[in-house]
């Protein structure tokens, strides 16, 4: 049975299509690194919406965050 360009499930069968893939994913990464290049040096804080004010890190944070502010 001849194969054809469309993925088969369980294989890993790229199509046609599949080949300019990367070259969406490098355009992404490129249009990111332009946007950010004109914002200078800067601090991104990652946290959880879960974490409770009770919680033994949870102080610490707010005042790193507080001073990083």
């Amino acid at each position: 049975m001849p194969r054809s360009n469309h993925q088969v499930i369980g294989e890993l069968t790229p199509g046609a299509s599949d080949s300019w893939r990367i070259f969406r994913i490098m355009s992404e990464f490129v249009e990111g690194f332009e946007s950010l290049a004109s914002i200078g040096p800067a601090v991104s804080m990652f946290g959880s919406a879960r974490a409770k004010p009770d919680a033994p890190m949870y102080k610490p944070a707010e005042r790193n965050e507080a001073m990083l502010a």
